[in-house]
């Protein structure tokens, strides 16, 4: 008996579920932009973007990857995501306006610092003028962007506006290239239960460790960009 209790025991304390915190990330935002909505006696984040919401990080304000200024309003994860562990992260959301423009971003997977500023997220979803796709980081430097192919409903925005969409994104088998210096690991993506990507390499910038990100982050256009709207539920987070 007191041995099947000390397994039980191990168990709970080395498997953290649901006790992940997100904060305002950046700044304090104004009222209105990100408020708790109730639907069907469930809570869900809603962030608002609109026109020359410019994010508070200083290097939004000015020119950066191919656009004059950059629009966000985000919470960041308190904490970070442990290296050592397998991390599995469920959330549903709705999209109620927008999101047809250029690199929408909703979900990233950062990688934070405090010393190197130049540390880019390992995963971005996003719409890219209503199409679903995700960004991987395949180093320091660059990037590559595929489009979500596998179920032409996904590809819709459309068919997202109004109609919860459950993801679930499953981080694992993060190691240490000792040469390099560098960190991969392992993205699967199901999106309704249909699975995306399937154990995509990703790279982890060994100068930072991982941590989630969400809300809306774009690129400014100088002729304007139309609001996007967005509900979150509760990010449930399991790591083992």
């Amino acid at each position: 008996m007191k041995k099947i209790f000390l397994i039980i025991f191990f168990f709970i304390i080395s498997t953290n579920v649901n006790s992940t915190y997100f904060e305002m990330s950046n700044c304090e935002i104004s009222s209105g932009r990100v408020k708790t909505i109730l639907q069907n006696n469930t809570e869900y984040k809603q962030f608002v973007l609109n026109n020359k919401d410019l994010g508070c990080w200083s290097g939004d304000k000015g020119p950066r990857h191919g656009a004059p200024y950059w629009e966000r309003i985000e919470y960041a994860q308190r904490d970070t995501l442990s290296k050592k562990k397998r991390h599995v992260i469920e959330f549903n959301i709705k999209i109620e306006e927008g999101f047809k423009g250029d690199r929408e971003t909703f979900f990233q997977i950062h990688n934070y610092t405090n010393n190197n500023l130049n540390v880019y997220p390992s995963l971005m979803l996003k719409f890219n003028y209503g199409m679903l796709g995700a960004d991987f980081l395949k180093n320091e430097y660059t990037h590559v962007y595929e489009v979500v192919k596998k179920n032409v409903k996904l590809r819709d925005i459309e068919n997202y506006y109004n109609n919860f969409y459950n993801f679930k994104i499953i981080l694992s088998n993060i190691h240490s290239n000792v040469n390099e210096e560098n960190n991969f690991g392992l993205i699967t993506i199901f999106v309704n239960g249909d699975k995306i990507f399937s154990e995509y390499p990703t790279f982890f910038p060994s100068a930072g460790t991982p941590r989630i990100k969400y809300g809306i982050y774009r690129p400014g256009n100088e002729n304007g960009n139309n609001t996007s709207k967005i509900l979150y539920s509760t990010l449930e987070v399991i790591s083992e």
